[in-house]
Protein backbone atom coordinates (compact mmCIF):
# COMPACT_ATOMS: atom_id res chain seq x y z
CA UNK A 1 0.00 0.00 0.00
CA UNK A 2 1.63 3.62 -1.22
CA UNK A 3 1.42 6.24 1.13
CA UNK A 4 -1.15 8.12 -0.46
CA UNK A 5 -3.91 5.61 0.35
CA UNK A 6 -2.92 6.02 4.53
CA UNK A 7 -3.48 9.90 3.80
CA UNK A 8 -6.69 9.19 2.17
CA UNK A 9 -8.30 6.77 5.16
CA UNK A 10 -7.11 9.33 7.73
CA UNK A 11 -8.77 12.60 5.26
CA UNK A 12 -5.54 13.75 4.67
CA UNK A 13 -6.40 14.57 1.27
CA UNK A 14 -4.46 12.86 -1.80
CA UNK A 15 -0.29 12.56 -2.51
CA UNK A 16 -0.22 12.95 -5.56
CA UNK A 17 0.64 9.90 -7.80
CA UNK A 18 3.65 11.26 -10.28
CA UNK A 19 5.95 13.97 -10.24
CA UNK A 20 9.53 14.64 -8.74
CA UNK A 21 10.17 12.67 -5.21
CA UNK A 22 10.10 16.24 -3.83
CA UNK A 23 7.29 17.30 -4.62
CA UNK A 24 5.87 14.24 -3.19
CA UNK A 25 7.30 13.71 0.06
CA UNK A 26 6.93 17.29 1.24
CA UNK A 27 3.52 16.58 0.84
CA UNK A 28 2.99 14.34 3.68
CA UNK A 29 5.17 17.00 5.78
CA UNK A 30 2.94 19.90 5.22
CA UNK A 31 0.15 17.13 6.05
CA UNK A 32 1.00 17.05 9.75
CA UNK A 33 2.37 20.77 9.86
CA UNK A 34 6.51 19.67 9.41
CA UNK A 35 7.29 20.32 6.43
CA UNK A 36 9.85 23.36 7.56
CA UNK A 37 11.05 24.44 10.68
CA UNK A 38 10.69 27.50 12.26
CA UNK A 39 13.41 29.96 12.70
CA UNK A 40 14.08 30.07 16.46
CA UNK A 41 11.65 27.43 17.37
CA UNK A 42 14.32 24.90 19.48
CA UNK A 43 13.81 21.62 17.58
CA UNK A 44 9.66 22.57 18.02
CA UNK A 45 7.62 21.40 15.35
CA UNK A 46 5.26 24.06 14.12
CA UNK A 47 1.63 22.93 14.42
CA UNK A 48 -0.50 22.38 10.86
CA UNK A 49 -4.14 22.07 10.32
CA UNK A 50 -4.76 18.75 10.46
CA UNK A 51 -2.38 18.14 13.41
CA UNK A 52 -4.01 20.41 15.90
CA UNK A 53 -7.35 18.51 14.82
CA UNK A 54 -5.67 14.90 16.06
CA UNK A 55 -4.16 17.41 18.85
CA UNK A 56 -7.33 18.48 20.15
CA UNK A 57 -9.21 14.94 19.92
CA UNK A 58 -6.54 13.56 21.68
CA UNK A 59 -7.13 16.03 24.94
CA UNK A 60 -10.46 16.01 24.37
CA UNK A 61 -10.42 11.92 24.78
CA UNK A 62 -7.67 12.42 27.87
CA UNK A 63 -9.85 14.54 30.02
CA UNK A 64 -12.82 12.37 29.23
CA UNK A 65 -11.50 9.60 30.47
CA UNK A 66 -12.30 6.05 29.83
CA UNK A 67 -15.49 6.36 28.29
CA UNK A 68 -14.19 7.88 25.29
CA UNK A 69 -11.16 6.66 25.51
CA UNK A 70 -13.44 3.18 24.85
CA UNK A 71 -14.09 4.57 21.30
CA UNK A 72 -10.63 4.23 19.57
CA UNK A 73 -10.49 0.53 20.32
CA UNK A 74 -9.45 -0.37 16.99
CA UNK A 75 -12.25 -1.59 14.18
CA UNK A 76 -13.72 -5.17 14.88
CA UNK A 77 -11.73 -5.21 17.75
CA UNK A 78 -14.05 -6.98 20.19
CA UNK A 79 -12.78 -5.48 23.83
CA UNK A 80 -9.97 -7.30 24.81
CA UNK A 81 -7.37 -4.35 23.55
CA UNK A 82 -9.51 -2.03 24.46
CA UNK A 83 -7.70 -1.27 27.56
CA UNK A 84 -4.42 -1.09 25.19
CA UNK A 85 -5.34 1.55 23.18
CA UNK A 86 -6.83 3.35 25.75
CA UNK A 87 -3.46 3.33 27.89
CA UNK A 88 -1.38 4.17 24.80
CA UNK A 89 -3.54 6.87 23.70
CA UNK A 90 -3.57 8.56 27.17
CA UNK A 91 0.18 8.24 27.09
CA UNK A 92 -0.01 10.19 23.64
CA UNK A 93 -1.96 13.08 24.82
CA UNK A 94 0.13 13.43 28.11
CA UNK A 95 2.82 15.66 29.40
CA UNK A 96 5.10 12.93 30.41
CA UNK A 97 8.15 12.34 27.45
CA UNK A 98 8.80 9.30 28.73
CA UNK A 99 5.69 7.59 28.16
CA UNK A 100 5.26 9.53 24.71
CA UNK A 101 8.02 7.80 23.51
CA UNK A 102 6.11 4.50 25.16
CA UNK A 103 3.77 5.29 23.22
CA UNK A 104 5.57 6.00 20.40
CA UNK A 105 7.62 2.95 19.86
CA UNK A 106 4.47 0.48 20.83
CA UNK A 107 4.34 -1.56 18.08
CA UNK A 108 0.03 -1.52 18.60
CA UNK A 109 0.02 1.60 18.52
CA UNK A 110 -2.85 3.12 16.70
CA UNK A 111 -2.13 5.26 13.44
CA UNK A 112 -4.38 8.18 14.44
CA UNK A 113 -1.89 8.41 17.60
CA UNK A 114 1.61 7.55 15.92
CA UNK A 115 0.15 10.50 13.66
CA UNK A 116 -0.33 13.10 16.44
CA UNK A 117 3.22 11.83 17.89
CA UNK A 118 5.14 12.49 14.71
CA UNK A 119 4.96 16.55 15.00
CA UNK A 120 5.78 15.94 19.20
CA UNK A 121 7.96 18.68 20.20
CA UNK A 122 10.76 16.25 21.47
CA UNK A 123 13.04 14.82 18.97
CA UNK A 124 13.10 11.83 21.15
CA UNK A 125 9.41 11.19 20.66
CA UNK A 126 9.14 11.46 16.95
CA UNK A 127 12.57 9.57 16.68
CA UNK A 128 10.16 6.45 18.27
CA UNK A 129 7.86 7.01 15.92
CA UNK A 130 10.58 6.72 12.91
CA UNK A 131 11.40 3.71 14.26
CA UNK A 132 8.60 2.08 14.99
CA UNK A 133 8.17 -0.62 12.03
CA UNK A 134 3.87 -0.24 12.90
CA UNK A 135 3.79 3.65 11.81
CA UNK A 136 1.67 4.43 8.59
CA UNK A 137 3.77 5.01 5.84
CA UNK A 138 2.46 8.22 5.35
CA UNK A 139 3.84 9.76 8.81
CA UNK A 140 7.40 8.54 7.94
CA UNK A 141 7.23 10.07 5.01
CA UNK A 142 6.39 13.09 6.39
CA UNK A 143 8.88 12.55 8.91
CA UNK A 144 11.91 12.38 6.39
CA UNK A 145 11.62 16.04 6.12
CA UNK A 146 11.96 16.58 9.49
CA UNK A 147 14.18 18.97 10.81
CA UNK A 148 16.10 16.23 13.27
CA UNK A 149 18.75 14.85 11.28
CA UNK A 150 17.95 11.58 13.91
CA UNK A 151 14.64 11.32 12.95
CA UNK A 152 15.35 10.86 9.40
CA UNK A 153 17.87 8.62 9.97
CA UNK A 154 15.64 6.48 12.06
CA UNK A 155 13.40 6.96 8.90
CA UNK A 156 16.14 5.61 6.38
CA UNK A 157 16.49 1.91 9.15
CA UNK A 158 12.72 1.64 9.04
CA UNK A 159 11.71 -1.44 6.66
CA UNK A 160 8.24 0.10 6.36
CA UNK A 161 9.39 3.20 4.90
CA UNK A 162 8.09 3.98 1.26
CA UNK A 163 10.39 4.56 -1.56
CA UNK A 164 9.74 8.00 -2.22
CA UNK A 165 10.97 8.76 1.05
CA UNK A 166 13.75 6.71 0.82
CA UNK A 167 15.30 8.40 -2.71
CA UNK A 168 14.69 11.52 -0.67
CA UNK A 169 16.72 10.20 2.23
CA UNK A 170 19.30 9.33 -0.51
CA UNK A 171 19.45 12.57 -1.85
CA UNK A 172 20.17 14.52 1.53
CA UNK A 173 23.32 16.80 1.38
CA UNK A 174 24.36 15.02 4.65
CA UNK A 175 26.67 11.88 4.10
CA UNK A 176 26.22 10.26 7.32
CA UNK A 177 21.97 9.94 6.27
CA UNK A 178 22.98 8.82 2.71
CA UNK A 179 24.72 6.23 4.10
CA UNK A 180 22.21 4.97 6.09
CA UNK A 181 19.94 4.93 3.24
CA UNK A 182 22.25 2.79 1.26
CA UNK A 183 21.97 0.04 3.83
CA UNK A 184 18.00 -0.17 2.97
CA UNK A 185 16.74 -2.99 1.70
CA UNK A 186 14.33 -1.16 -0.32
CA UNK A 187 16.40 1.14 -1.99
CA UNK A 188 15.53 1.27 -5.87
CA UNK A 189 18.55 -0.52 -7.95
CA UNK A 190 18.35 2.87 -9.86
CA UNK A 191 19.29 4.90 -6.29
CA UNK A 192 21.47 2.65 -4.96
CA UNK A 193 23.67 2.16 -8.04
CA UNK A 194 24.25 6.07 -7.96
CA UNK A 195 24.98 5.92 -4.35
CA UNK A 196 27.68 3.72 -5.22
CA UNK A 197 29.43 6.32 -6.91
CA UNK A 198 28.53 8.74 -4.35
CA UNK A 199 31.12 11.55 -3.85
CA UNK A 200 31.89 10.06 0.27
CA UNK A 201 33.44 6.72 0.88
CA UNK A 202 30.88 5.92 3.46
CA UNK A 203 28.66 6.40 1.88
CA UNK A 204 29.86 3.74 -0.61
CA UNK A 205 31.14 1.43 1.69
CA UNK A 206 27.45 1.24 2.89
CA UNK A 207 26.36 0.89 -0.95
CA UNK A 208 28.45 -2.19 -1.25
CA UNK A 209 26.92 -4.10 1.98
CA UNK A 210 23.56 -4.17 0.40
CA UNK A 211 22.41 -7.39 -1.20
CA UNK A 212 20.44 -5.28 -3.97
CA UNK A 213 23.57 -3.89 -5.49
CA UNK A 214 23.58 -4.67 -9.27
CA UNK A 215 26.49 -7.15 -9.85
CA UNK A 216 28.44 -4.95 -12.32
CA UNK A 217 27.85 -1.28 -10.12
CA UNK A 218 29.32 -3.93 -7.28
CA UNK A 219 32.46 -5.03 -9.56
CA UNK A 220 33.56 -1.43 -10.72
CA UNK A 221 33.45 -1.13 -6.76
CA UNK A 222 36.74 -3.46 -6.52
CA UNK A 223 38.64 -0.98 -8.12
CA UNK A 224 37.63 2.46 -5.73
CA UNK A 225 39.78 4.72 -4.80
CA UNK A 226 39.60 4.13 -1.43
CA UNK A 227 40.82 1.17 0.10
CA UNK A 228 38.29 1.30 2.73
CA UNK A 229 35.76 0.55 0.18
CA UNK A 230 37.85 -2.23 -1.47
CA UNK A 231 38.30 -3.71 1.86
CA UNK A 232 33.83 -3.76 2.24
CA UNK A 233 33.86 -5.37 -1.24
CA UNK A 234 36.61 -7.86 0.21
CA UNK A 235 34.52 -8.82 3.30
CA UNK A 236 31.11 -8.82 1.42
CA UNK A 237 29.58 -12.44 0.83
CA UNK A 238 28.49 -10.84 -2.77
CA UNK A 239 32.21 -11.02 -3.76
CA UNK A 240 33.43 -13.44 -6.56
CA UNK A 241 35.85 -15.33 -6.76
CA UNK A 242 37.20 -13.33 -9.67
CA UNK A 243 37.02 -10.34 -7.52
CA UNK A 244 38.81 -11.86 -4.82
CA UNK A 245 41.86 -12.43 -6.67
CA UNK A 246 41.89 -9.26 -8.04
CA UNK A 247 41.78 -7.83 -4.77
CA UNK A 248 44.10 -10.48 -3.22
CA UNK A 249 47.05 -8.44 -4.84
CA UNK A 250 45.78 -5.14 -3.37
CA UNK A 251 48.47 -2.19 -2.31
CA UNK A 252 46.65 -2.14 0.97
CA UNK A 253 47.46 -4.76 3.71
CA UNK A 254 43.73 -4.19 5.16
CA UNK A 255 42.38 -5.33 1.78
CA UNK A 256 44.06 -8.31 1.84
CA UNK A 257 43.41 -9.41 5.15
CA UNK A 258 39.70 -9.38 4.33
CA UNK A 259 40.47 -11.51 1.13
CA UNK A 260 42.32 -13.97 3.66
CA UNK A 261 39.54 -14.22 5.97
CA UNK A 262 36.69 -14.85 3.63
CA UNK A 263 34.92 -18.35 3.71
CA UNK A 264 35.47 -20.41 0.93
CA UNK A 265 38.43 -19.04 -0.33
CA UNK A 266 39.11 -21.05 -3.81
CA UNK A 267 42.83 -22.77 -3.46
CA UNK A 268 44.63 -20.76 -6.17
CA UNK A 269 43.86 -18.14 -4.52
CA UNK A 270 44.86 -18.90 -1.25
CA UNK A 271 48.09 -20.33 -1.86
CA UNK A 272 48.57 -16.79 -3.63
CA UNK A 273 47.71 -15.16 0.15
CA UNK A 274 49.87 -17.54 1.78
CA UNK A 275 52.94 -16.08 -0.04
CA UNK A 276 51.82 -12.99 1.03
CA UNK A 277 54.52 -10.32 2.76
CA UNK A 278 52.92 -9.53 4.99
CA UNK A 279 52.70 -11.16 8.52
CA UNK A 280 48.99 -10.25 9.42
CA UNK A 281 47.49 -11.06 6.02
CA UNK A 282 49.41 -14.81 6.63
CA UNK A 283 47.92 -14.99 10.20
CA UNK A 284 44.45 -13.97 8.88
CA UNK A 285 44.50 -17.26 6.90
CA UNK A 286 45.96 -19.17 8.68
CA UNK A 287 43.06 -18.50 10.86
CA UNK A 288 40.66 -19.00 8.03
CA UNK A 289 38.54 -22.62 8.91
CA UNK A 290 37.61 -23.04 5.41
CA UNK A 291 41.43 -22.79 3.68
CA UNK A 292 42.05 -25.85 1.77
CA UNK A 293 44.10 -28.50 3.68
CA UNK A 294 47.37 -27.91 1.47
CA UNK A 295 47.08 -24.12 2.33
CA UNK A 296 47.33 -24.82 6.29
CA UNK A 297 49.99 -27.43 5.45
CA UNK A 298 52.17 -24.23 3.48
CA UNK A 299 51.18 -22.42 6.44
CA UNK A 300 52.86 -24.82 8.83
CA UNK A 301 56.39 -24.24 7.43
CA UNK A 302 56.20 -20.33 7.71
CA UNK A 303 59.17 -19.14 9.69
CA UNK A 304 56.67 -16.45 11.56
CA UNK A 305 55.46 -17.99 15.06
CA UNK A 306 52.49 -15.95 15.01
CA UNK A 307 51.47 -17.54 11.86
CA UNK A 308 52.28 -20.91 12.81
CA UNK A 309 50.16 -20.04 16.62
CA UNK A 310 47.05 -19.08 14.31
CA UNK A 311 47.76 -22.33 12.67
CA UNK A 312 47.54 -24.41 15.91
CA UNK A 313 43.99 -22.70 16.85
CA UNK A 314 42.23 -23.10 13.33
CA UNK A 315 39.80 -25.89 13.69
CA UNK A 316 40.46 -27.59 10.14
CA UNK A 317 44.20 -28.39 11.14
CA UNK A 318 44.92 -31.55 11.17
CA UNK A 319 46.74 -33.54 13.83
CA UNK A 320 49.77 -34.16 11.51
CA UNK A 321 50.27 -30.62 10.85
CA UNK A 322 49.66 -29.97 14.77
CA UNK A 323 52.38 -31.83 15.23
CA UNK A 324 54.57 -30.77 12.08
CA UNK A 325 54.18 -27.24 13.96
CA UNK A 326 55.34 -27.72 17.26
CA UNK A 327 58.01 -29.90 15.92
CA UNK A 328 59.45 -26.73 14.06
CA UNK A 329 58.64 -24.84 17.52
CA UNK A 330 60.80 -27.07 19.04
CA UNK A 331 63.89 -27.55 16.59
CA UNK A 332 63.77 -23.26 16.73
CA UNK A 333 64.87 -24.02 20.13
CA UNK A 334 68.42 -24.05 18.91
CA UNK A 335 68.02 -20.02 18.31
CA UNK A 336 65.95 -18.92 21.28
CA UNK A 337 66.33 -20.56 24.69
CA UNK A 338 62.67 -20.81 25.16
CA UNK A 339 61.88 -23.64 23.21
CA UNK A 340 65.78 -25.56 23.77
CA UNK A 341 65.22 -28.01 26.60
CA UNK A 342 69.19 -27.85 27.29
CA UNK A 343 68.24 -24.11 28.28
CA UNK A 344 69.16 -23.77 32.24
CA UNK A 345 65.89 -23.93 34.58
CA UNK A 346 66.46 -20.49 35.95
CA UNK A 347 66.56 -18.94 32.63
CA UNK A 348 63.55 -20.97 31.56
CA UNK A 349 62.13 -19.29 34.74
CA UNK A 350 62.92 -15.57 33.78
CA UNK A 351 61.60 -15.96 30.09
CA UNK A 352 58.27 -17.47 32.06
CA UNK A 353 57.97 -13.73 32.59
CA UNK A 354 59.06 -12.58 29.51
CA UNK A 355 56.56 -9.73 27.46
CA UNK A 356 55.99 -11.47 24.36
CA UNK A 357 53.64 -14.02 24.31
CA UNK A 358 55.35 -15.87 21.52
CA UNK A 359 58.11 -16.61 23.91
CA UNK A 360 56.14 -17.17 26.48
CA UNK A 361 54.14 -19.58 23.99
CA UNK A 362 57.69 -21.03 22.52
CA UNK A 363 58.12 -21.76 26.64
CA UNK A 364 55.11 -23.75 26.81
CA UNK A 365 55.66 -26.11 23.86
CA UNK A 366 59.33 -27.25 25.50
CA UNK A 367 59.34 -30.86 27.05
CA UNK A 368 62.01 -29.92 28.91
CA UNK A 369 60.50 -26.97 30.94
CA UNK A 370 60.85 -27.76 34.60
CA UNK A 371 56.69 -28.11 36.16
CA UNK A 372 56.86 -24.56 38.09
CA UNK A 373 57.53 -22.86 34.59
CA UNK A 374 54.46 -24.86 33.30
CA UNK A 375 52.73 -24.01 36.35
CA UNK A 376 52.93 -20.59 35.91
CA UNK A 377 52.07 -20.63 32.35
CA UNK A 378 49.31 -22.59 32.84
CA UNK A 379 47.85 -19.29 34.38
CA UNK A 380 48.86 -17.30 31.76
CA UNK A 381 46.45 -14.61 30.58
CA UNK A 382 46.92 -15.39 26.93
CA UNK A 383 45.01 -18.41 26.35
CA UNK A 384 47.12 -19.47 23.32
CA UNK A 385 50.44 -19.74 25.74
CA UNK A 386 47.48 -22.00 27.76
CA UNK A 387 46.84 -23.94 25.04
CA UNK A 388 50.19 -24.96 23.85
CA UNK A 389 50.89 -26.33 27.78
CA UNK A 390 47.54 -28.09 26.67
CA UNK A 391 49.13 -29.62 23.26
CA UNK A 392 52.28 -30.52 25.48
CA UNK A 393 52.92 -34.05 26.01
CA UNK A 394 55.48 -33.79 28.54
CA UNK A 395 53.52 -31.47 30.47
CA UNK A 396 52.83 -33.30 34.38
CA UNK A 397 49.54 -34.37 34.64
CA UNK A 398 48.29 -32.46 37.27
CA UNK A 399 49.03 -29.27 35.56
CA UNK A 400 46.72 -31.23 32.31
CA UNK A 401 44.28 -31.65 34.91
CA UNK A 402 44.04 -28.25 36.59
CA UNK A 403 43.80 -27.07 32.50
CA UNK A 404 40.33 -29.17 32.33
CA UNK A 405 38.70 -26.54 34.06
CA UNK A 406 39.97 -23.53 31.73
CA UNK A 407 37.59 -21.20 30.73
CA UNK A 408 38.72 -21.20 26.71
CA UNK A 409 37.11 -23.81 24.32
CA UNK A 410 39.93 -24.28 22.42
CA UNK A 411 41.80 -25.44 25.72
CA UNK A 412 39.88 -27.31 27.01
CA UNK A 413 39.55 -29.72 23.44
CA UNK A 414 43.51 -29.44 23.54
CA UNK A 415 43.40 -31.24 26.81
CA UNK A 416 41.41 -33.59 25.72
CA UNK A 417 43.78 -34.25 22.85
CA UNK A 418 46.41 -34.53 24.48
CA UNK A 419 47.30 -38.53 25.09
CA UNK A 420 49.12 -37.73 28.79
CA UNK A 421 45.99 -36.06 29.96
CA UNK A 422 44.44 -38.73 32.92
CA UNK A 423 41.24 -40.29 31.77
CA UNK A 424 39.45 -38.13 34.86
CA UNK A 425 40.17 -34.89 33.37
CA UNK A 426 39.61 -35.97 29.77
CA UNK A 427 36.25 -36.53 30.61
CA UNK A 428 35.96 -33.46 33.14
CA UNK A 429 37.15 -30.83 29.98
CA UNK A 430 35.08 -32.63 27.48
CA UNK A 431 31.96 -32.45 29.74
CA UNK A 432 33.00 -28.60 30.27
CA UNK A 433 32.67 -28.43 26.42
CA UNK A 434 29.52 -29.78 25.91
CA UNK A 435 27.96 -27.82 28.55
CA UNK A 436 29.38 -24.52 26.60
CA UNK A 437 28.08 -25.63 23.51
CA UNK A 438 24.53 -26.28 24.69
CA UNK A 439 24.92 -22.66 26.31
Amino acid sequence: MGYGEDSRRHGGGTVPADGPVQARVPFAGRLFGFHRSEPGAKGRVPEGQASRRVAIAATQESSRGSGAATNRAAPGDAGGNSNLWRGIARAAAGNDVSRRRFAARHPQATDIALMFLARDPEVSVREAVAANPSAPRIVLAALATDPAPTVKARVAQNPNTPTDALELLAGSGAPELRAIAALHAGMPERTLAKLARDGDSSVRVAASGNPSLPEEIFEILTDDSDWLVRKAVAASSLATMAMLAVLATDESREVRIEVARHPGLEEEIALMVARDDAVDVRVALAANPTVAIAVLSMLSGDGEARVRSALLGNPACTDSLRDEVEEMVREGGSRHPASNPHTPPDILEALSHDQNWVVRQALALNPGAPTSVLATLSKDANWEVRRAIATNRSAPPEILADLAGDSEARVLQSVADNVATPPEARERALSSLRSSRHH
